[in-house]
């Protein structure tokens, strides 16, 4: 997996390509929590079109940012999930914890909410 990276005013845009799970998810883990880490004046955007796989320990990363989030009071949205996250996150009902968007715009303008 590889994470590319994009830096729009206080928000930085990460797009993880590839698989999240046990191998990948630890390097996952630390950039996107170094990414939360700069306070509330920043946020932070996943781009998911590129992530064709995501494991409960990709789920579990995501859930250790949203708490990080509650306690810092950074910012964090998700985007464009594809079909096959998309799914996941229905079954587990992460969609009801982590504030997901389909499309860029309206993803980068629910920071500002």
């Amino acid at each position: 997996m590889q994470i590319e990276i994009e830096v729009q005013g206080n928000t930085q845009i990460l797009k993880p390509i590839g698989r999240i799970d046990q191998n990948t998810a630890p390097a996952f883990q630390e950039r996107l929590l170094a990414a939360l880490e700069n306070g509330p004046d920043n946020a932070v955007a996943l781009d998911m079109s590129g992530v064709d796989f995501l494991s409960s320990i990709g789920l579990r990363t995501l859930m250790i940012a949203h708490k990080n989030c509650q306690a810092n009071g950074t910012r964090l949205v998700l985007f464009a999930l594809t079909p096959v996250v998309r799914e996941v996150f229905s079954i587990s009902r992460f969609d009801t914890v982590l504030r997901c968007f389909d499309e860029r715009g309206p993803a980068l303008a629910g920071l500002s909410v």
